[in-house]
Formats: structure tokens, sequence, C-alpha cells
């Protein structure tokens, strides 16, 4: 991310002498460090610097575990049924970079709209998520097959488990965003650790006895950890979501999503 702080401040440089005027932008200047600038700059970038750290972690010290505990072969299994989850996940990484400048712009405009957008990204997110992990668990044996072939069996189990963990991503999306929107993204980055520091501990006492079952749970209860601090984080920042109208929206998400699942089940 530092690099990314020199490339932004190169950039600014670039702007500033293309659209001054001639003379200033020719003319001789003192070249000065502004500490005071770099000092604000990082301190604002290190909380996003550090979740970006520690989300990578957790995506791969899994595989790094597996493949010193179980071997390459169990880590190419759990990388075939996790490759299917990343795809999925693409639709709330789009959806977050989408919806940022909206929940940045009303944190400063508008507070009840902010609360809105919020809420109804929380919704749409779960309505998104559930279905999909419903879906890819009663179809991962043709996914796996279709995709990677028989020799990848030992995948389907553990794509039926890790793509639960998207469900609590799904929703842990609408969070994520309204914290670095509200500019207090340490609180991302302080889950983030967490879960890093819960999702080694459960890798080790895991994979041993379960090989890549194991990790596909440690996943799963990690991210549910995620979601279950940011619900606290949200609670002390005032944007408490636990109520009856929740429960009511997601228990008729789980029975739309059962009633799908019969469907494909039994036709």
């Amino acid at each position: 991310f530092l690099v990314s702080i020199l490339v932004l401040a190169y950039s600014f440089t670039i702007l500033r002498i293309k659209f001054s005027n001639l003379y200033l932008a020719w003319s001789r200047r003192k070249i000065e460090i502004d500490w005071n600038f770099w000092k604000s700059t990082i301190k604002e970038a290190l909380p996003f610097g550090l979740a970006i750290i520690f989300t990578t972690t957790f995506y791969w010290i899994d595989s790094v575990m597996l493949s010193l505990m179980k071997g390459y072969a169990v880590v190419g299994w759990y990388n075939a049924a996790y490759r299917v989850v990343l795809t999925i996940l693409f639709i709330p990484a789009a959806y977050s970079f989408a919806i940022f400048p909206v929940m940045s712009n009303f944190y400063i405009t508008s507070q009840g709209s902010l609360r809105l957008v919020f809420e109804k990204s929380f919704k749409y997110l779960t309505m998104l998520g559930v279905p999909i992990a419903v879906g890819t668990t009663l179809l991962a044996p043709r996914f796996i097959l279709l995709i990677f072939g028989e020799e990848y069996n030992n995948s389907i189990i553990a794509l039926q488990i890790l793509v639960w963990s998207s469900v609590f991503i799904f929703m842990v999306t609408s969070f994520s965003r309204l914290f670095q929107a509200s500019n207090k993204q340490i609180i991302s980055a302080k889950i983030a650790g967490i879960c890093v520091a819960l999702n080694v501990v459960l890798n080790l006492i895991l994979i041993p006895k379960y090989s890549l079952i194991g990790a596909s749970i440690a996943t799963v209860l990690t991210e549910f950890l995620s979601l279950a601090l940011s619900f606290m984080w949200g609670l002390k920042i005032g944007y408490a979501i636990l109520n009856r109208k929740l429960a009511g929206i997601v228990t008729r998400i789980l029975i739309s999503s059962a009633l799908m699942g019969i469907f494909i089940t039994y036709f």
C-alpha cells in the first residue's frame, strides 16, 4: 500500500503540472517534502494496508498449512474447491466497489441515507448469498466433475462446506464498506487480524485429523466470527441491524432457498 501512496502522489504532481498555466508549469521550483502530508496520508492508509495483509494471509494460510501437514495433492483438491468459491465472491466484491463512493458521500451529506443504503445492501447481498450457497452445495458434484474432472472427487465435500463461508462474506461486505465510508477502517483491520489468528489456531487443530475438510470447517467458522464481530462493532457505532425485521427477512430467504433446494434435488 506504500507503493500505491507513492503512485498517488506522483499522479497528483503530473496533474498539477498539466493543468497549471504554462509559466507555473515550467518555472523553477524548490523541491520540498511535506512531512505533514506524508504523516497524515500514511496514517489514513495504514488500516487499509493492514486489512489487506491480514485478508491475503487468511485466504492463503490454509493452503500453506495443508501443504506442510498433508502434502500437495490435498492442497490441489482444496484449492479446486476454493477457486469456485473465489469466483462466487466476485459478486460482493464488485458490489462493494460500486457502493463505496455512494456510502462515503452519504456519510457526509445524509446519515439517514447512509443507514438506508447499508441496510438495503445487507438485505440484497444476503438474498444473493444464501441461495447461491444452497445451489452450490447441491450441485457441487456436477461443478467439480465438469470443471476439474473425476480426479478431483475429493474436492466435492470441501466445496460443499467452503461455499457457506461465502454467505458470511456476502453479509460482512456491507459492514466493511460502512466502516470504511465512516472513516473507521481500523475496525476492519482489527476484525481481519482477529480472524487470521483464529484461523491459524483452528487449522492447527483440525487439519491434522480432518485434512482439507478441517481446513474448510476452519474457514467457515472464521468467516462466521467475522460476521459476529461486524455486528458487534456496527452496534457500537450506532448501526444495530439485529431486529425483528431482519429476522423476518432472513427467515423468508431461508424458506425460499430451501424450496429452491428441493426443486434442484427432485426436478
